[in-house]
């Protein structure tokens, strides 16, 4: 018997529309395929491994860097869209993306990310999960397996507070990855 995947996305809600919105995509199954935490992240005690500076830091694998390096391609390349800040922890991601939607924006055929003449202008909402669904296609195929879970999280963020705080969540998230809900060994 087929399940009803519950629908995740706001119904009535423009995905075009100029603004912030934060993203969780997670591994397939939840599998630390993009890296590893470096340090423990207990203030006071020696790290077993840490950044020059003693800061706990994801130490990507190649599949890590396969999706850094897309992230960087759809902000060099995309000028509607800006990933404003992100980080990739072993089994997730998390982005802030900007949509300053000037012009409308497609994407390639080659399955990257590029900023083309969008055709089918009736579908004005699909900019946030036509990028998504880019994202996980090309990084699939440049790693060679399936990295993401079928579906992902999105909030939208309304106010300064909001995005402040996102903002730190993302940049604390690997000191505080025994903490965290994806935490996995």
């Amino acid at each position: 018997m087929k399940q009803n995947r519950k629908r995740i996305r706001l119904e009535n809600y423009d995905y075009s529309e100029n603004g912030a919105y934060f993203v969780t995509i997670c591994s397939k199954n939840k599998e630390a395929l993009f890296g590893k935490v470096v340090g423990d992240g207990i203030p006071d005690v020696p790290l077993a491994e840490c950044d020059d500076n003693g800061n706990v830091y994801v130490k990507l694998s190649n599949v890590g860097l396969t999706v850094q390096q897309t992230i960087e391609y759809i902000n060099e390349h995309n000028k509607n869209i800006e990933i404003e800040k992100y980080v990739i922890m072993p089994n997730h991601i998390h982005l802030i993306i900007m949509v300053n939607r000037i012009n409308d924006i497609g994407f390639g055929t080659s399955g990257k990310p590029s900023p083309t003449e969008n055709v089918d202008k009736t579908r004005a909402n699909d900019i946030i999960p036509k990028l998504i669904s880019s994202l996980k296609r090309y990084t699939n195929k440049q790693s060679g397996i399936d990295l993401w879970q079928r579906s992902y999280y999105d909030h939208i963020i309304r106010t300064q507070n909001d995005y402040d705080q996102i903002w730190e969540y993302i940049d604390t998230n690997p000191i505080k990855w025994q903490l965290d809900k994806y935490y996995t060994e």
